[in-house]
């Protein structure tokens, strides 16, 4: 099928660690490390422009992360 091999399965996973005393000078309750799991589909129209829909989710120990959808068009010259 045509269309279908224009998509593109996308993960991601990043950490930002910080170091303990850094996060206890500003605030001794802030957590010292976040981690995020990006998820999506990208569907390229052509060589140069894609659009691109994920989910992300954001963990952090103190339970307050954040969860996102994202939508992007991207466009080369």
């Amino acid at each position: 099928i045509k269309w279908l091999r224009n998509f593109e399965v996308i993960f991601r996973y990043d950490r930002m660690d910080l170091p303990s005393d850094q996060a206890s000078l500003s605030d001794p309750a802030q957590p010292t490390h976040e981690q995020r799991f990006t998820t999506g589909l990208d569907y390229w129209i052509d060589a140069k422009t894609v659009v691109k829909v994920a989910y992300e989710c954001d963990e952090r120990p103190d339970s307050q992360g954040l969860s996102s959808l994202l939508f992007q068009v991207g466009v080369g010259f």
